[in-house]
């Protein structure tokens, strides 16, 4: 199916879209798509990718950390939550690359203010509007440029704005009222301009008939693995926005942490197996890669209601056809503590420069200055 087949058939596909944001950078990405996961609420990366060889870990996980013999092992004194043992496939084929000690100097442990720093890419007393991701993407006339189908849409903000539609079938999306006639008023015509942009979206969304999309993989019925699936039947249909955003959580695990997160990594790890497991049998897993990414980590130190707190610098995962799997940065030391938060290893701008390299979207301001990681 061609794309513009494709924009006939997605109108029974319920999604949020936003459509193309500015940029002055020229895409060669030739068909490659950045899937970006947000762990909302802040995601505890120690009992994700658990450093079981480090004694101060059971010591100040107590009864919240998990047992040595119940990890899947990743590398000598690393392993996998082992929720997550659906992404095992993935890591032994080399496809996988954890990035240990994520963070930025300074760190803030609002949810509000640090999710603005990781979707700006900005220092932590520096305010931006625009999201990183609108700092690098092409500018091109296809009107499916940036998609989210959860999660915050804030890494996109850009300076053309960003088209949205609420959740629920695109078959009930309606245009946008375009009034005839001219204007000098420069607000009034980019409003204008947005409007109409959205309404060449409609109209193509409306032409197509998704149900003729056949899948091979069976998809879980979790919110997340319904995000996942959503992105193959798009990609089978060929349509492929530049960047996709999908979320899960809350992670923000204060108290009884260890079922929560343990089903939510559950769910993290099916809809990414899955996912991958399709793209493969259609041949396009080399042009996809997948990165997680989260306001912040957790505290070392389980609370009084077998939580964590929130913390600072935390691991994150990376998952593609054309990841060069295994360990990336430094984990950060369990005894050097910054007022009881792990201090960060690695600057998180390095990981999104990664990224956008991998994309061929060049750089930014806020990323001219890292250099990229070495797992693409």
């Amino acid at each position: 199916m061609h794309r513009r087949q494709f924009l006939k058939a997605s109108g029974a596909l319920p999604f949020l879209a936003y459509f193309p944001v500015g940029s002055s950078l020229a895409s060669t990405s030739a068909g490659k798509v950045l899937i970006l996961v947000q762990l909302g609420g802040g995601n505890d990366s120690l009992n994700t990718f658990i450093p079981y060889a480090d004694p101060l870990y059971y010591q100040q996980r107590q009864n919240l950390a998990i047992e040595a013999e119940d990890i899947l092992q990743l590398s000598t004194g690393l392993g996998l939550n082992p929720a997550m043992a659906d992404l095992l496939p993935g890591w032994e084929a080399g496809e996988m690359a954890v990035v240990e000690g994520l963070g930025y100097p300074q760190p803030n442990r609002s949810h509000f203010r640090s999710i603005d720093i990781w979707q700006t890419a900005s220092d932590h007393d520096e305010f931006l509007q625009n999201g990183w991701v609108s700092q690098v993407l092409p500018d091109n006339d296809f009107p499916l440029n940036a998609l989210v189908l959860g999660g915050s849409p804030g890494a996109f903000n850009g300076e053309q704005g960003q088209l949205s539609a609420t959740p629920g079938s695109l078959g009930d999306l309606q245009e946008a009222y375009l009034p005839t006639g001219t204007t000098s008023t420069s607000a009034v015509e980019f409003v204008m301009q947005q409007r109409q942009k959205y309404n060449q979206a409609i109209a193509l969304l409306g032409e197509v008939d998704f149900s003729s999309v056949q899948l091979t993989t069976e998809f879980a019925n979790d919110s997340f693995s319904l995000q996942c699936e959503a992105v193959a039947r798009l990609l089978s249909a060929d349509v492929k926005p530049c960047v996709i955003h999908l979320s899960l959580g809350s992670f923000d695990t204060h108290s009884n942490q260890r079922n929560a997160q343990d089903n939510l990594l559950s769910q993290l790890a099916a809809g990414l197996s899955a996912l991958r497991t399709e793209l493969i049998a259609q041949g396009l897993w080399s042009q996809i890669t997948v990165g997680t990414y989260a306001e912040f980590g957790r505290r070392l130190a389980v609370n009084a209601s077998d939580g964590t707190d929130h913390g600072t610098a935390a691991s994150h995962f990376v998952l593609g056809g054309s990841v060069l799997g295994g360990l990336y940065g430094q984990a950060p030391s369990l005894s050097e503590l910054e007022d009881g938060d792990l201090i960060y290893t690695e600057d998180f701008r390095r990981y999104y420069r990664t990224l956008s390299d991998w994309m061929e979207w060049g750089t930014s301001e806020q990323l001219n200055d890292f250099e990229p990681l070495s797992f693409l």
